[in-house]
């Protein structure tokens, strides 16, 4: 008991502080601290950059498939065009044939109306002789005195 009772006749003495850690250790801590911070930053850069490059390469890859897109657009257009143009020099072609025979067929009626005209003309006169042999054959003669021209008429 002598033992308890030297420890309970002894005061509790605060147990020491533990001591501020030396500059050493200090340093080597902020150090680390540092490295970390640095290897996190670099990290974070890298990281950062093949962000940015990812996103670089689906930008240029989204670029080059919309100017794809558009290089089909415009020859799908250019063959559409071609397609036109091959009708209308087509139908130019088909115009130009069907003038053509428009023009052979006005030759045509104009001689065939030349024709009737000179036929006409040939008739017209036929019947201009015919009815002056016709107006001899049914006039009285002059000669004898008794009707003159027109006096027949008249009478």
């Amino acid at each position: 008991m002598s033992n308890i009772s030297a420890m309970t006749a002894q005061p509790l003495q605060p147990s020491p502080l533990p001591t501020a850690a030396p500059p050493l250790m200090e340093g080597g801590l902020m150090v680390a601290i540092v490295v970390y911070l640095i290897k996190e930053g670099v990290g974070f850069f890298k990281q950062k950059d093949a962000s940015e490059e990812k996103l670089m390469a689906i930008l240029i890859e989204d670029v080059r498939n919309d100017r794809n897109i558009h290089f089909k657009q415009q020859a799908e257009m250019l063959i559409q065009l071609k397609g036109s143009h091959d009708k209308i020099a087509l139908a130019i072609e088909r115009m130009g044939a069907a003038t053509t025979d428009i023009n052979l067929a006005l030759q045509m009626s104009k001689r065939t109306e030349t024709e009737i005209f000179h036929t006409l003309q040939q008739i017209q006169q036929e019947m201009s002789l015919f009815n002056e042999k016709l107006d001899r054959l049914t006039t009285p003669e002059t000669t004898n005195g008794k009707y003159g021209p027109g006096e027949r008429e008249s009478r």
